[in-house]
């Protein structure tokens, strides 16, 4: 399935992993980096980016990522903030909204795609 709506501007918020994205972007690239050891900087590998579409629910979008895209982790911030998506190895397709627990801070909360849909 294509996301077929007429979109808002789309915001690159930071990206990590691949060369052009890195080079068009001018961020750093630590998806399968290694440091003076040998060892690769991040050990989940894969690739990470974090968007916002302006005047897009990003709620709508994290639940139509879940549903028709693989990807490793997504973050849900709210409706109006940047998400977060991986991709690598692992796949483990794990949701995670952030919410505001008692004192204000936001407190993560791994959630389903349904969940994701009926969350407020």
């Amino acid at each position: 399935m294509v996301w077929n709506q007429a979109v808002g501007e789309f915001h690159l918020i930071s990206g990590l992993g691949c060369q052009s994205l890195s080079h068009e972007t001018e961020l750093a690239n630590a998806a399968h980096e290694r440091n003076r050891l040998g060892y690769p900087i991040c050990p989940r590998l894969g690739a990470a980016v974090d968007f916002l579409i302006q005047d897009e629910d990003m709620r709508e979008v994290a639940h139509w990522i879940a549903t028709e895209t693989p990807f490793d982790r997504l973050y849900v911030h709210g409706r109006d903030l940047p998400l977060h998506v991986s991709h690598g190895p692992e796949h483990s397709r794990q949701i995670v909204l952030m919410r505001p627990g008692p004192s204000g801070r936001m407190v993560p909360k791994v959630v389903t795609a349904a969940a994701l849909r009926q969350a407020d």
